[in-house]
């Protein structure tokens, strides 16, 4: 359920892939990457307690960073760039991997699966408070990515019909609502493996997707940078949550 609300509202409403659902290759490889992703991250922080923005948004952007390693976006997007420092995206790091997978790739999925578990607590009121602004940006986003209205109905159709089948198989199949979330999430050895997983997939896809695209070593450094920033602060936010910490698997492997 996760995946596929990652994919939604990442891939369908940025119409980037809007066909997502609908080709078998785009949804094998789309689940792979925002999966391991929200699961890993998600896991990781329900591990601490919680889920709040100060340890929302840093794991977020640590999502977003895929868009360097695996799609290459970042250094050099297969559209043209509005701004291009040092072979930086400009544009694409600030909207991209600093606000729209934060927001749509991890923060509303997580928030969406929880209303749909035992525990019905909101912790994005910024969105949830006001559903019908947040249903306009999405049509607008949507709308302004495909410029084409038999794309969008398609995209949209399709994406909503998968999600209905999901939370309906979730809801009135698997009785979902009975379970605490915190207990679905992966936890201990189970978030190790994904993450090796997760590595396993950023050096395959690094190696094989858009490797032309890699560009110099001080390119490379800045991305090392953000990655090290938003690290830290993503441990120092969970550290200071004040929750038991259940990651012992850091330590021991």
């Amino acid at each position: 359920m996760l995946t596929i609300l990652s994919i939604f509202f990442a891939e369908v409403i940025s119409a980037s892939t809007p066909y997502a659902f609908l080709r078998f290759s785009n949804f094998i490889t789309l689940s792979l990457i925002y999966g391991l992703h929200i699961l890993v991250l998600g896991g990781i922080v329900y591990a601490y307690g919680e889920p709040s923005f100060k340890t929302l948004y840093p794991a977020g952007v640590l999502f977003g960073l895929y868009e360097a390693y695996i799609t290459k976006v970042l250094f050099h997007p297969w559209w043209h760039a509005a701004l291009n420092i040092g072979g930086i995206s400009v544009f694409e790091v600030l909207t991209i991997a600093m606000f729209w997978h934060p927001l749509m790739s991890f923060m509303v999925p997580l928030q969406v699966a929880q209303m749909f578990t035992k525990d019905r607590k909101v912790f994005l009121r910024f969105v949830f408070e006001h559903p019908l602004v947040f249903a306009v940006f999405c049509g607008v986003i949507e709308a302004m990515g495909t410029q084409n209205i038999g794309i969008s109905v398609v995209s949209l159709l399709s994406g909503f019909l998968v999600v209905f089948v999901v939370l309906g198989v979730w809801i009135f199949i698997l009785l979902g609502d009975s379970y605490d979330i915190n207990a679905l999430m992966p936890q201990g050895k189970e978030i190790g493996v994904l993450a090796i997983m997760l590595l396993l997939m950023y050096i395959v896809l690094g190696f094989l997707w858009r490797p032309e695209a890699l560009f110099g070593i001080y390119a490379q450094m800045f991305i090392w940078g953000l990655y090290v920033f938003f690290g830290w602060l993503f441990y120092r936010n969970l550290k200071r949550t004040g929750y038991s910490i259940k990651m012992n698997f850091l330590i021991k492997y």
